[in-house]
C-alpha cells in the first residue's frame, strides 16, 4: 500500500502545481482580460442591468484585489463604478463546500474593501433610482424551497471614499461624500446585520439645511420574512382541493410565525445648517425613540433653514419623538436668550385619518429677536389642552 500513499501524494502535489499555474496565468493581463470578458458574458442574460468586471486585478487562493466593477442600469447607463476592490476569503475551501452541498452554506469573509466608489442617481420616474431595478432578475422565478442556504458573514467592510451625485424626484440635487467606512456584515436565513463602527459623510445643497456633516454610527438588523407555504392562498386551503360550497371537508390551516422584530439604531454627531448637532434614532419593531439635540443654532443656521426669519441671537433646541408609530409622543424645547417655548402633544393615526394634540408653554417670548421690523414683546403662553377627534383626513388642536 506504500506505492498508493506515494501515488496519492505526487497526485495531490501535481493538482497543487496546476492550481498554483492556474493562478499565475490568471494574473497575466491577457488572461486577465480574457477571463473578465467570459464574467461579463455570463452574467449578461442574469440581471436586468449589466454587472461588468472592469479588471479582474490580482487573484490569488486568499482572494482577489485591485478589481474594478462597473453597474449600468436597465437603460444601459452607468449608475455605480467601484476600483479598488479587494475580497479576502479562502475560496477553495468554500468551493469545496458547495460541491459536496453544505446546507447552509457558511462564506466567510475575512475582508472586503473598495477604494473608490462613485454613484450617480436616476429618477426611474416613481422617485427611486434606477440603481435599484440593476439586479432584479431578468427572467423572475419562485424561490425553491428545497434550495440550499447561504450565510455569508464579512468581518470586516471598508470604504475609503464615495463619490453621491444626480438627481432624484424628492432631491433635485445629489452632492454626498461618504469616506471612512467601517462595518460588519451577516446575512442568512435569518436575515441581515449591519454594525456600523464608523461612517463620515458629507452633503452639499440638501434642501432646508442645506450643508450635512459629521459621523455615523449605529447597527441594524433586519429579519428576514418567513415564506409562505406552498399551495396555501389566504391562510387556509383544503386537504382535498375542494371549493367551501361542496359540504363537510378537512380543512388545513397554515400557520406562519410571527415576523421577528427590526431593529434599527443610529446615532449621529456633527454640523447640520453649519451649527453643531446631535441625533439618535431607535426603531425596535413599531416602538419609535427619535431625539435630535442642537445647542446653538446660530443666526446664520435658522435664517438657512427658515428664510423668513431674522434672528438676532442663536436658538437651543431639543426634540423627541417616542412611541408607536401609529401614537407617538412629540416633545420640543427651544430657547433664544430670556425666551423659551415647550411644546408637547401627540400625534396618532388610523387607517388614512390623523389627529395631532399640541400643548404650548412659552415665557418672555421676544418675537423682535427672530421676525424683521416687529416690536419687542414680552408674550406668554400656559397650557390648556384641547384635541380634536381623528375624522377624515387630518385633525390639529393647539391648547394655550
Amino acid at each position: 500500500m506504500h506505492w498508493f500513499g506515494r501515488a496519492l501524494g505526487w497526485f495531490a502535489l501535481a493538482v497543487i502545481l496546476l492550481l498554483a499555474l492556474s493562478l499565475v496565468s490568471l494574473n497575466l493581463t491577457p488572461v486577465s482580460r480574457f477571463v473578465s470578458a467570459k464574467v461579463n458574458a455570463l452574467l449578461q442574460p442574469t440581471f436586468q442591468g449589466q454587472l461588468l468586471l472592469r479588471e479582474l486585478g490580482h487573484v490569488d487562493l486568499g482572494g482577489i484585489s485591485g478589481a474594478e466593477l462597473e453597474v449600468r442600469d436597465p437603460a444601459g447607463q452607468r449608475v455605480l463604478s467601484a476600483r479598488g476592490v479587494a475580497v479576502r476569503l479562502f475560496w477553495p475551501a468554500v468551493a469545496y463546500h458547495a460541491a459536496i452541498g453544505s446546507d447552509p452554506l457558511r462564506i466567510p469573509v475575512q475582508y472586503a474593501a473598495v477604494r473608490e466608489l462613485d454613484v450617480t442617481l436616476i429618477d426611474d420616474g416613481t422617485g427611486s433610482p434606477t440603481l435599484a431595478h440593476a439586479f432584479e432578475p431578468r427572467e423572475p422565478k419562485p424561490p425553491d424551497p428545497n434550495a440550499a442556504q447561504t450565510s455569508i458573514e464579512v468581518s470586516e467592510v471598508a470604504l475609503n471614499q464615495a463619490r453621491i451625485g444626480g438627481s432624484l424626484a424628492g432631491l433635485p440635487k445629489v452632492d454626498a461624500e461618504l469616506s471612512n467606512l467601517k462595518a460588519r456584515l451577516r446575512t442568512d436565513a435569518a436575515g441581515l446585520a449591519v454594525t456600523l463602527e464608523n461612517l463620515d459623510l458629507q452633503a452639499r445643497q440638501l434642501p432646508t439645511v442645506d450643508r450635512l456633516s459629521g459621523k455615523l454610527t449605529g447597527e441594524v438588523s433586519l429579519p428576514a420574512e418567513p415564506p409562505a407555504s406552498p399551495g396555501v392562498s389566504g391562510g387556509m386551503a383544503r386537504a382535498d382541493g375542494s371549493s367551501p360550497s361542496s359540504g363537510i371537508q378537512t380543512e388545513v390551516h397554515a400557520l406562519r410565525p410571527a415576523p421577528l422584530e427590526r431593529r434599527v439604531q443610529l446615532a449621529f454627531a456633527g454640523q447640520l445648517a453649519g451649527s453643531g448637532a446631535q441625533a439618535r434614532v431607535r426603531l425596535i419593531g413599531e416602538q419609535l425613540l427619535a431625539e435630535l439635540e442642537a445647542a446653538e443654532l446660530t443666526p446664520a443656521s435658522l435664517k438657512q433653514m427658515v428664510p423668513s426669519l431674522a434672528p438676532k441671537a442663536p436658538v437651543a433646541l431639543n426634540a423627541k419623538v417616542e412611541g408607536l408609530l401609529q401614537d407617538l409622543g412629540i416633545e420640543a424645547h427651544v430657547k433664544q436668550a430670556s425666551s423659551r417655548l415647550n411644546a408637547s402633544g401627540r400625534l396618532k393615526r388610523e387607517g388614512e385619518n390623523s389627529n395631532v394634540t399640541l400643548q404650548l408653554d412659552a415665557d418672555a417670548v421676544d418675537l423682535a429677536q427672530l421676525l424683521p421690523d416687529v416690536p419687542r414683546t414680552q408674550l406668554e403662553l400656559r397650557p390648556a389642552r384641547r384635541s380634536t377627534p381623528a375624522r377624515a383626513g387630518a385633525g390639529v388642536a393647539i391648547g394655550w
